[in-house]
């Protein structure tokens, strides 16, 4: 069973919020698949949900409609077949986060995780497309509902990231080929399309009107990421 995750990336964050009141499946309410919930945890990946649902039908329609730079920054290309592919994994994604009623995935809210069962304090988020699961870590729940700045992530970019690994959502599932502005910039065309970070990358651009290069993020060393991790756990 192959695991895909959205690891943590520079943003503001909020203290984590709790209750003991669990929600093991399906809220009435919405439909939306839940478990392993708190009901304060509940609330805010139906938020989440809500968010990466905008987000898909904004980029949807700037993928294929939108500036044509913009879409090369991030994808590489403007061809129009490439644009029409991307569009329509967004739309799919639009659609799965829209479906409270009757969608494919189940969001698992994480509440009996530790970050370590997650596979490290880098993690957000996991996806288990064979299971159509998206799993939220303890460290996703630190990260801004909503960012203010480009080139940062937040709880419904992270959810989107995590549907685009979901085969079940649209095929083939995306993979985690490159994270980061600077790093996925770097990939070319056949690889951007399929690389989960390039499509929240460019849902937030667009969801903030960045210009091209506006997201361009400073790349901490490696020491120091290590140091941020060991603060992380502390």
């Amino acid at each position: 069973m192959q695991f895909t995750f959205a690891l943590f990336t520079a943003a503001a964050l909020l203290a984590p919020v709790y209750s003991h009141e669990i929600t093991h499946m399906h809220r009435r309410e919405t439909g939306l698949k839940l478990e392993s919930c708190t009901s304060s945890q509940q609330t805010i990946v139906e938020a989440a949900i809500q968010r990466a649902a905008s987000l898909s039908k904004a980029a949807a329609d700037a993928a294929v409609n939108g500036d044509a730079k913009i879409f090369e920054e991030y994808f590489r290309t403007t061809d129009t077949a490439s644009r029409k592919e991307v569009a329509a994994r967004f739309e799919a994604i639009a659609n799965e986060a829209s479906n409270f009623g009757s969608g494919t995935v189940t969001y698992n809210c994480g509440n009996e995780l530790s970050q370590s069962d997650c596979g490290g304090s880098g993690v957000l988020a996991y996806a288990v497309s064979g299971n159509n699961k998206v799993v939220a870590c303890p460290s996703w729940y630190k990260i801004v509902p909503a960012i203010d700045d480009c080139g940062g992530t937040d709880q419904g970019l992270a959810m989107l990231h995590e549907l685009s690994h979901i085969a079940g959502v649209y095929s083939p599932a995306t993979q985690d080929l490159a994270y980061k502005y600077n790093n996925l910039v770097k990939l070319p065309k056949e690889q951007a399309i399929l690389n989960a970070d390039t499509y929240n990358a460019y849902a937030g651009a667009i969801d903030l009107d960045c210009q091209v290069g506006e997201s361009k993020g400073i790349e901490l060393p490696d020491w120091m990421m290590e140091e941020i991790r060991k603060n992380n756990n502390q």
